[in-house]
């Protein structure tokens, strides 16, 4: 799909959108703008480089997780060499409810560790990515990355992603839905940005 049709696909106009109200505080409640229009699904441009994981792509489990699967899910993604990273479909979460739509965002780990992130898709862009075809998905700001550490449980074929920070990895990397991984379990990747032709 060209970028100038995804560049306008969040017009200013009311028609284009429906408001959701959400609680975000003991009586403070805000209002979440959900697109209505989707782009048409395409195949996923996020593949993982490295050799064990190829023919692995970027995608999200029902629970907002960044994930990397063996399964090339069709679905319609908005990316930039210089700006957020959004997801539409039926694989992507329901944040407030807005069907199928969320953006990957580097979440800050809980003891503020800088080694690694989890990833997360959400409501709000937060995170800024160098999503430029040919070359790899890039984390921009502080911290810069475009290494990735993918971690699975023995029993299932579906890598939680997280962003590679500096220094060496803990023993331990936990996802953002509270799953912890060996590292040893583990394995560093890039994600290429592959041209998809429409």
């Amino acid at each position: 799909m060209p970028s100038f049709i995804t560049n306008f696909l969040f017009l200013a106009s009311s028609l284009e959108f429906t408001v959701q109200s959400a609680s975000i505080g003991k009586n403070r409640r805000a209002l979440m703008a959900c697109p209505l229009v989707m782009p048409p699904p395409s195949p996923n441009p996020f593949e993982a480089e490295e050799p064990t994981l190829a023919g692995y792509y970027l995608t999200t489990s029902t629970r907002g997780q960044a994930v990397l699967t063996k399964t090339e899910v069709w679905a319609a993604f908005i990316s930039s060499p210089n700006g957020s990273l959004g997801l539409w479909g039926s694989a992507a979460p329901q944040p407030f409810q807005c069907s199928g739509f969320g953006f990957l965002n580097v979440v800050p780990p809980v003891l503020d560790s800088p080694q690694y992130f989890p990833l997360k898709w959400d409501n709000s862009a937060l995170t800024t990515w160098n999503a430029t075809v040919g070359s790899t998905l890039t984390k921009l700001g502080d911290p810069s990355s475009s290494s990735f550490v993918a971690c699975k449980p023995d029993t299932s074929d579906v890598y939680s992603l997280f962003l590679q920070g500096t220094g060496t990895l803990p023993q331990t990397l936990t996802d953002t839905i509270e799953t912890s991984f060996d590292v040893s379990k583990c394995i560093e990747t890039r994600i290429l940005v592959r041209a998809i032709d429409s």
